[in-house]
């Protein structure tokens, strides 16, 4: 899939929005050592419906599972400004 001296990053947010062919080939991709594959996807549960592709991708020996959890309450106004490209949001939204 990649040349033999190139590496690949993909990055692919949302993946819990794929479809069946996009996880074929992400499993495919991520079987070749000189491919990094960056997903993020909502947390997968035991009810949750899950492909054998996907399946694949997830329990690969080379995936790296990182939970993230929420920003800490000081950094969500500095980072609206930032989004906002504002200097200072109105106190009440600050709540």
């Amino acid at each position: 899939m990649c040349d033999k001296h190139q590496l690949v990053v993909v990055v692919v947010d949302d993946a819990h929005h794929m479809d069946a062919e996009s996880w074929a080939l992400l499993e495919e991709l991520s079987a070749d050592p000189r491919a990094v594959v960056v997903l993020t996807l909502k947390p997968v549960t035991a009810d949750t419906a899950l492909t054998p592709a996907v399946k694949a991708v997830l329990t690969n020996l080379t995936t790296r599972i990182v939970p993230l959890r929420g920003l800490q309450p000081e950094f969500i106004p500095p980072l609206a400004c930032q989004l906002l490209k504002v200097q200072e949001i109105p106190l009440r939204l600050n709540e």
